[in-house]
């Protein structure tokens, strides 16, 4: 595999794929002379002394700004392995077809006797995000190699870099801002265990008529909370609400961009986009009272002070309200999670992955029953 990822690495996938997994030491005490055919090849070098290998796959995560124009604040991440190969001495570089948004990545290490501006010998990596016709931008790292400097390694993992020196390189034509990346070294041998966008199945919601109507209902939205879930949306313009009760009425979960919460209705930062699985993580009173954050891959997307809801619940993505041909709850969703209390302190309501069928596997063993959606009850 080489290329742009269709899905979201998770966890276990670093843990599985990853050069070092934590508590895992190198396989050899020190590094072999250049090019030593009696050691893996992700530990080879391609010449001189330093950790420069000849076969490299590198995963990296880049979050940039929407190609829009003109460009706003709203960022999205894109995944891509690529492959580096020898270009010349002591150069290695690799570079992806265009994805959907027309961007190109390209990796470049080259171990240099004299690196600019510090004039030392040492290795540069330099990772460039390219759109055709808009110019390019380039983040850059320096790692010197002379005694007692820091050393670049290939299983580095970073957010933001962190050489002797770094930098970018900004074509004018380039209007996009500066990206922030992610990257992590790895086997061309080895694969991610999940090859596919998909984990299983997943409770897919029409957006009309269907639903997952719960054994009993859920009581506890007053006291702090998190609820997390994994979802892919089929349309932006609708209601998307996880939660409803028929009964009462009175939802949680999003409208396009805007968080909603029984009573509430609060802009985020988000901007949805459909058919990619994101995950979803919504606190209330996690860090002080009568805080609510949502949360989406991670990234905070709304920070506020509101007020207390007192809903309740009894159903899963509840069905088509209002006018005719307006989609209700039009999304995919699995691994919902609903927990009570705080971190380290936690209660499990709800404990759902959605994947094979609708059972809770949480305490309560609070079942759905699924209506109008492949998902079976059991």
């Amino acid at each position: 595999m080489h290329g742009w990822l269709d899905y979201v690495p998770e966890t276990e996938d670093f843990n599985y794929w990853g050069m070092h997994p934590t508590g895992v030491n190198h396989k050899v005490p020190k590094w072999p002379r250049p090019g030593s055919l009696r050691v893996d090849a992700r530990y080879r070098m391609l010449h001189g002394l330093e950790c420069f290998p000849s076969a490299q796959r590198f995963l990296l995560r880049i979050r940039h700004k929407l190609i829009v124009d003109p460009p706003t604040a709203a960022t999205k991440d894109i995944w891509a392995l690529i492959d580096l190969e020898p270009v010349a001495g002591g150069h290695i570089e690799g570079t992806t077809e265009p994805n959907v948004d027309g961007l190109v990545l390209r990796v470049s290490i080259q171990s240099l006797e004299s690196l600019p501006d510090l004039l030392v010998p040492g290795v540069r990596i330099e990772i460039e995000l390219s759109l055709e016709d808009n110019g390019s931008v380039i983040y850059w790292e320096n790692w010197a190699t002379f005694p007692g400097s820091s050393r670049w390694s290939p299983n580095s993992e970073n957010w933001v870099g962190g050489g002797d020196t770094q930098g970018w390189i900004i074509d004018p034509l380039w209007t996009f801002g500066n990206f922030v990346q992610k990257y992590q070294s790895g086997n061309e041998c080895y694969a991610f265990p999940r090859q596919s966008s998909e984990n299983g199945g997943f409770a897919e919601f029409n957006g009309v008529d269907s639903y997952i109507e719960l054994d009993h209902n859920v009581n506890a939205f007053s006291l702090p909370f998190r609820v997390t879930y994994e979802m892919r949306w089929k349309v932006v313009q609708n209601w998307k609400p996880m939660f409803g009760n028929f009964e009462a009425g009175g939802f949680f979960g999003m409208k396009q961009e805007r968080s909603v919460f029984g009573g509430l209705s609060i802009p985020t930062t988000w901007v949805p986009v459909t058919d990619h699985w994101v995950s979803y993580r919504y606190d209330f009173e996690q860090t002080g009272q009568l805080a609510h954050q949502l949360y989406i891959d991670d990234i905070v997307r709304m920070d506020a002070i509101a007020s207390r809801q007192f809903m309740s619940a009894n159903r899963l993505g509840v069905y088509r309200h209002g006018l005719l041909g307006e989609l209700w709850a039009a999304m995919d969703v699995r691994n919902l999670k609903y927990l009570t209390g705080t971190v380290g302190d936690f209660t499990t309501v709800l404990d759902m992955p959605l994947i094979e069928n609708a059972l809770d596997l949480g305490p309560q063993a609070n079942h759905g029953t699924t209506f109008n959606m492949d998902l079976p009850s059991v």
